[in-house]
């Protein structure tokens, strides 16, 4: 379920909302309504999902969204960013041709605000990236492995391992699966003490490297 929310800017207050099912097709928008109603809805609309996605959803959507109502469904669900994803899925143009301003993550519609536009970019974006990561796995199957178990560290983007299992066809890796991996990846083109010192830390502080050592 794709989700995408307009906030205003002096209020901080949600203005505009929207949740689309990609297998389905259904719809929540707000207004018309109330907000309440609206979150009601996207609850119902999101049982069955596998995860929900989102352009900036981490940072943005699901803090709005968890300021009005902590209590919803929703909010306990697997996530898939798309704004985090882009610098792995396009290395060379992390912002992809559908975001208009990469500075704050919003995505490519018209001139007015219409978050149900936004969130079937959203789902538009995720397509290319899980057709970009499936080439890459062909290509670079221990850049797939290491991002796999570096990026399912945080539990905010636990839908993560959803499409890393479902472009590698493997599970999570371990731990010592992933330091091999990350170690093939530096051999030759990063100092071998420094290369090391980092696998180490990987153990260590797995969150909190997980995210910079995949980027």
């Amino acid at each position: 379920m794709a989700i995408d929310l307009e906030v205003g800017r002096n209020t901080g207050r949600i203005e505009q909302l929207a949740a689309l099912r990609a297998d389905t097709g259904d719809t929540v928008v707000f207004p018309p309504g109330t907000l309440q109603d609206a979150l009601g809805k996207m609850d119902a609309l999101s049982d069955g999902a596998a995860f929900v996605i989102g352009h900036n959803l981490i940072a943005f959507d699901l803090p709005h969204l968890r300021a009005v109502d902590p209590n919803r469904r929703l909010l306990n669900m697997p996530v898939i960013d798309t704004l985090r994803l882009s610098p792995l899925a396009f290395p060379r143009n992390p912002y992809h041709h559908l975001v208009k301003h990469y500075q704050d993550g919003q995505l490519l519609g018209d001139r007015r605000n219409n978050p149900l536009l936004d969130a079937e970019l959203a789902l538009l974006v995720f397509r290319d990236q899980e057709d970009a990561l499936k080439a890459m796995q062909d290509a670079a199957p221990d850049r797939l492995l290491a991002w796999h178990w570096l990026t399912t560290r945080d539990d905010t983007a636990s839908g993560l391992d959803w499409l890393f299992m479902t472009v590698r066809r493997a599970r999570v890796p371990s731990l010592a699966e992933a330091q091999a991996a990350i170690a093939r990846l530096l051999a030759g083109v990063a100092c071998h003490s420094a290369s090391t010192r980092l696998i180490e830390q990987v153990a260590v502080e797995p969150t909190r490297v997980g995210w910079p050592l995949a980027y």
